[in-house]
């Protein structure tokens, strides 16, 4: 078959539906721009020596990520269209995948370093003061750095990923019950959190911004509790299936908690 890489991409791109907005966004950018000299070559003329030296270039001249998720995207392509458009009489339409080469080559490819920066104790105080005063250090006075400053200060305090934060809505804030909870989060749960006595304050600063909030932009129980106050998966290890299940109410006794007769 001769069907090129893009519009093998686009028969994912279109059976994939339950990605991400940003997730697809990825996916195209990595097509128009790390694969772009490919769009029109035929996916079966796609080599794996084409995809080892694609590899080592976007790893020089971009940087290693890059080149592993354009290889990613590569993979997830090929692999979509030899299942759609692959027959009992053509297995393999486009013959083998190019990044197999890769894995043979260069291991641990596909594996990204977390990224580790994170804020000092000496340097959290001269963060939020250089936060907070944002509002008054900008000549616009129609509250969007008031807005800006509630979000990046609502993202120390609660962990929540940039877009999470950003399209909070008031009807998932429930001052009345000191709880917040934040829909299609990246594990595809909706999820929970209490709302802390500064935490408060920030959304009634929010308010007081004006606008729509989506506007803006040791182990065992303690290790549970923390994986729980993050959001991440626990129903896969030995803490998740062998412990309690942790509650918004068991995350409140851990902070500064607001009295239940404000909001």
């Amino acid at each position: 078959m001769d069907f090129p890489l893009l519009t093998c991409y686009h028969s994912v791109a279109g059976n994939l539906k339950k990605l991400r907005p940003a997730t697809l966004d990825g996916y195209q950018r990595a097509i128009n721009r790390d694969l772009e000299a490919w769009k029109h070559k035929p996916l079966k003329d796609i080599s794996g020596a084409m995809a080892v030296t694609r590899h080592a270039e976007l790893c020089k001249s971009a940087s290693p990520t890059v080149a592993m998720r354009a290889m990613q995207v590569l993979r997830a392509t090929h692999r979509f269209a030899t299942e759609f458009y692959g027959t009992d009489d053509a297995e393999l339409p486009f013959g083998r995948c190019p990044v197999d080469k890769i894995n043979k080559i260069q291991r641990k490819w596909s594996q990204s370093k977390p990224r580790t920066g994170r804020l000092a104790v000496d340097e959290l105080a001269p963060w939020l003061t250089a936060v907070r005063n944002l509002p008054s250090h900008q000549k616009r006075s129609d509250g969007d750095w008031k807005r800006v400053a509630a979000y990046l200060e609502l993202i120390l305090l609660t962990g929540l990923r940039r877009r999470e934060a950003g399209f909070l809505r008031w009807e998932d804030v429930d001052l009345r019950r000191s709880t917040f909870t934040v829909r299609a989060t990246k594990n595809g749960d909706d999820h929970t959190l209490p709302i802390s006595a500064r935490v408060r304050e920030l959304f009634e600063l929010r308010r007081e911004a004006g606008k729509a909030l989506q506007e803006i932009a040791q182990r065992h129980p303690t290790e549970r509790n923390i994986k729980a106050a993050l959001n991440h998966k626990t129903t896969g290890d030995v803490t998740g299936l062998h412990y309690a299940q942790v509650t918004t109410e068991d995350l409140l006794s851990t902070l500064p908690r607001p009295s239940r007769s404000e909001g």
